[in-house]
């Protein structure tokens, strides 16, 4: 198999890309593959099942998410095949999305209650995950992000044998899909960025809904777009300048859309772009 990180950064996109209404992206979802030192300490740690289970799992909730966005037309690559190719469209970019799990860990850590006759087992699953979009012509490196999870689950059986707890499986799941949904809210930041679609008074809404918008208190940047940009250098295109406008703090999100409070303006209008800001540059 071959090698398949909760992160402050959003990711940082090299494009700004405007779709022709009804158009999708196309994007080629690779299998999820591993560092195969990851894998391999995984089995030596007798956590290999669990590594096999959360991979599997980690490639379906990718699939479903994606579907779930709405946004792209999902084609996926299959073990052992070539990424697929299909008809170029204008105004439609052919992506590729690259997942590669590159830390794994499942332990536990056991108290024995002989008083009571319990044994209590604290379950620990940590994931890391890198995952790339590539131009599905170019190869170019478009956005790269990393992910880091952790989950914990505590078990009470009864008995003195530290052996007798069962393992669950929803941690597995659980991390999974949260994990799925993070990295598919990213390609979207990048390839679909929140657009305003709404501004009344000091509150503007946005066409993201509660399964990839941002969490309520999070304060978001707004975005109008401005000239070309030219590397004056190689003259090379960088790209659109994006020049801020304002900001807000998230106050509700609903099944499609985000209502903000408006913290500055200084010119925001409907389309314009809005992007969440780096936690660590988050105030109220």
């Amino acid at each position: 198999m071959k090698s398949s990180k909760q992160l402050i950064l959003a990711l940082s996109c090299l494009l700004n890309l405007n779709l022709l209404s009804g158009q999708q992206d196309v994007l080629n979802l690779a299998p999820v593959s591993a560092n195969e030192t990851v894998m391999a300490a995984s089995f030596k740690d007798g956590a290999g099942v669990s590594f096999l289970h959360l991979s599997e799992t980690l490639e379906s909730s990718l699939m479903t998410a994606l579907n779930d966005a709405k946004k792209f037309k999902v084609l996926y690559q299959g073990k052992g095949s070539e990424p697929q190719v299909i008809k170029e469209e204008e105004g439609v970019r052919n992506v590729r999305l690259i997942t590669v799990i590159d830390d794994f860990q499942d332990y536990e850590q056991k108290a024995i209650l002989e008083g009571l006759g319990e044994v209590i087992a604290k379950r620990t699953v940590r994931l890391g995950l890198v995952a790339s979009l590539f131009d599905f012509e170019t190869n170019e490196l478009l956005a790269s992000s990393n992910l880091r999870m952790e989950k914990f689950e505590v078990i009470v059986t009864t008995g003195s044998n530290p052996d007798s707890s069962v393992r669950s499986e929803k941690i597995i799941v659980k991390i999974a899909d949260e994990a799925a949904r993070e990295m598919v809210s990213r390609c979207l930041d990048c390839l679909s960025p929140a657009k305003v679609i709404g501004k009344t008074g000091k509150q503007i809404t946005f066409n993201r809904g509660h399964d990839f918008g941002y969490p309520v208190g999070r304060i978001v940047e707004i975005f109008a777009e401005g000239e070309d940009l030219k590397d004056p250098d190689t003259g090379d295109s960088l790209g659109p300048e994006e020049i801020l406008v304002g900001t807000a703090k998230v106050r509700r999100l609903t099944q499609k859309f985000s209502t903000a409070i408006i913290l500055e303006d200084h010119g925001i209008e409907k389309s314009h772009t809005v992007r969440l800001m780096p936690e660590g540059l988050n105030s109220n």
